[in-house]
């Protein structure tokens, strides 16, 4: 039997020593300095004796822990480097190496780094390092704890970033990125040069590990990050991270990853601008082991091309993944179109399994919102996958509305392959599971599944595999409000309100799913934890402790008016519907002297065309219009504003207040 105990003492002691050794080194870093109006002796040492270019930069002298501060001038100017920062030394796990723009007055402007005949910044793993290999290296456009971007990187004749050799641990951020290969004379409405903002030629020996964060992208020449490394034998979560990053302005894809292992998380895709002919996704991506999740795309396409194909692209190839493609996870995104382009069928999410894979598992699309897509919100190509090599492919607790407005698509969700898998409902043992989805929109009255004769009714469709056995058809009730800087607020497209279709009728997939493989998922994209009972449908959690407004309301209705009173017929007879007319809302008692159900609007514009709160409330025989439980205070969940006042009633015409009220929060 071993004895693990035998080894305790030493165990400590060692670890002990390697700390210590750790620490000793640590103290030794250094800082070095690098400005090109500086007139000292050039060796690095101070901001007066700095390097007076990039080129000069020793990087022999360059140790692990050691960080190298660029000057940006002045807070508010510029400072360009007409030249290539090309990184020839490496860190460690320990102790990374750290180029940074200058962070005291004087030196925390911008940093420049343009024009420059081959790359804008190089990771240099090749031979012509230091060492052979550049590692653990930071490169960033951060001065202190603020968000802005002070490095730009523009105008090379090459890609913006390049990543080459043995590389990896990288981390870049706070840098923009823009117009890299923007002037090249190949390039224009055809040009056939693909310059990319960050791109990587790797040694294929090693995986790809590095994070890419708090970045700007924008007008450059092809993709904006463009990954694809051959290496695929590690098959695990997070190897390379794209985080907090804003995307705009793009003319082909904004991140084209053909490695495994990726996290692609709380960025913006908004605003594409091309100039040049392209077939853009804002993500496309060929491996397994990939998390999409939090982000939000708005508006890929523009009115004047029909460029543009998908804003999410699962494409794997056996060329990274091999012939088995397992983990791709999307969910918590936001995916909003309201532009029309003179033609083009791109759409939300594209998933392509053909080209050579074997075998699928692990497919999971879960608590996204699709709202406007030109083309389909969904579309699925399982080609000649049958049920005997597909498993685990589950589409759960998404909004799909107002989608395929393409006016040549039928339907809004579409899945094709050889005909023999098994679609399901939540719980069945099918092959894939359609359920808790809302399908709404003039588009939602069909839905394309199986071989060769696709096309179904939505009605078919349920009633063919029994999926969808819990959806939501009504209009989902999302809040519209736009914000000046995007056109729309990053954590728009909540619920309304609490009583909204979408609020906990979805399904807690927390007792389903891993939840160690869903960072995030269940706070929803906006970070309120989802309900333990039921979450809500699409990316949001609504949020029920958000402040409310009191009100309190009397209506007569003609008809049941009888003298300052109104009879209570329905509820007596025992007509009076258990649930709302208006939405999902619904009691299994009646407070007393119910009349009838009404709904409660507020409208900050008369005509209902800003944005309106509604609830379910009753009617009660003096009046009084009350909760649920009776009570008389109305209470709604809106942000403090000037109403009007509207009360519904089905059989009446609506009656609102004379003018707008201001009604203060509580």
């Amino acid at each position: 039997m071993r004895n693990d105990t035998l080894s305790t003492k030493p165990m400590i002691f060692f670890y002990f020593f390697i700390l210590s050794f750790a620490l000793h080194i640590n103290a030794q870093t250094s800082t070095w300095y690098v400005d090109n109006a500086a007139s000292g002796a050039n060796n690095g040492t101070s901001w007066t004796d700095g390097w007076q270019s990039l080129a000069d930069i020793q990087w022999g002298s360059i140790q692990p822990g050691d960080t190298i501060l660029i000057s940006g001038g002045a807070d508010g100017s510029e400072k360009t480097y007409a030249e290539a920062l090309t990184i020839k030394a490496s860190g460690n796990e320990t102790e990374r190496i750290t180029i940074q723009v200058g962070q005291e007055a004087g030196h925390n402007g911008t940093v420049v780094i343009t024009g420059n005949q081959y790359w804008g910044i190089l990771f240099d793993g090749s031979g012509m390092s230091v060492n052979g290999y550049c590692h653990y290296v930071t490169v960033s456009g951060q001065v202190g704890t603020g968000n802005e971007c002070k490095i730009r990187v523009s105008d090379p004749d090459d890609s913006g970033i390049y990543i080459r050799g043995i590389s990896s641990n990288f981390i870049i951020e706070y840098i923009e990125i823009a117009y890299n290969g923007a002037d090249d004379a190949a390039l224009g409405e055809n040009g056939n040069a693909e310059i990319m903002g960050i791109t990587e030629d790797i040694d294929s020996s090693i995986p790809i590990r590095g994070e890419i964060r708090f970045c700007q992208f924008h007008e450059n020449d092809a993709d904006d990050i463009h990954m694809t490394s051959s290496y695929q034998e590690i098959m695990e979560f997070g190897r390379l991270k794209i985080h907090h990053c804003e995307f705009y302005q793009y003319n082909d894809d904004c991140i084209e990853v053909g490695i495994n292992g990726v996290d692609i998380y709380n960025n913006v895709f908004h605003d594409r601008d091309a100039y040049r002919s392209g077939h853009p996704d804002n993500i496309q991506s060929y491996g397994s082991y990939v998390r999409v999740y939090n982000n939000y795309f708005y508006n890929m396409l523009r009115t004047d091309s029909d460029e543009g194909n998908c804003n999410l692209y699962f494409h794997p190839t056996p060329a990274t993944t091999g012939s088995h493609c397992s983990h791709l996870y999307a969910y918590n995104n936001v995916f909003y179109e309201d532009r029309i382009p003179p033609a083009g069928t791109c759409g939300a999410v594209q998933m392509g399994f053909g080209y050579g894979i074997t075998s699928l598992s692990d497919v999971v699309l879960v608590n996204n919102t699709a709202i406007g897509s030109w083309g389909s919100a969904l579309t699925i190509e399982f080609a000649d996958l049958g049920s005997e090599n597909i498993e685990s492919i589950i589409i759960e607790n998404n909004i799909f509305t107002d989608c395929a407005r393409f006016p040549m698509l039928e339907s809004a969700i579409g899945f094709a392959g050889d005909g023999n898998l098994i679609y399901g409902p939540h719980g069945s043992d099918s092959d894939v599971i359609v359920d808790y989805n809302v399908y709404h929109g003039e588009k939602a009255d069909y839905l394309y599944y199986g071989g060769e004769d696709r096309r179904h009714t939505y009605e078919e469709f349920k009633i063919n595999t029994g999926c969808q056995e819990h959806d939501v058809t009504t209009d989902p009730e999302l809040d519209p409000v736009m914000s000046e800087e995007l056109g729309v607020d990053m954590n728009n497209h909540k619920p309304i309100n609490e009583t909204a279709p979408v609020v906990d009728t979805g399904i807690d997939l927390s007792a389903f799913l891993n939840m160690d493989d869903f960072p995030e998922l269940n706070a929803g994209k906006a970070g309120i934890v989802r309900s333990a009972d039921a979450w809500d449908i699409g990316a949001f959690e609504y949020d029920l402790s958000e402040s409310h407004i009191l009100l309190q309301v009397k209506v007569f209705l003609e008809g049941p008016y009888l003298s300052q009173s109104m009879n209570t017929n329905l509820l007596v007879n025992g007509h009076l519907p258990f649930q709302s007319p208006y939405d999902t809302t619904s009691v299994s008692t009646f407070p007393d002297n119910v009349v009838d159900w009404v709904q409660v609007e507020l409208r900050t514009l008369a005509d209902g065309s800003g944005s309106n709160y509604r609830k379910s409330v009753f009617l009660r025989n003096d009046g009084q219009i009350v909760n649920l439980d009776g009570s008389e205070e109305i209470q709604i969940t809106a942000p403090e504003d000037n109403y009007f006042i509207v009360v519904m009633h089905r059989n009446h015409l609506c009656v609102m207040s004379h003018e707008a009220v201001n009604i203060p929060q509580q």
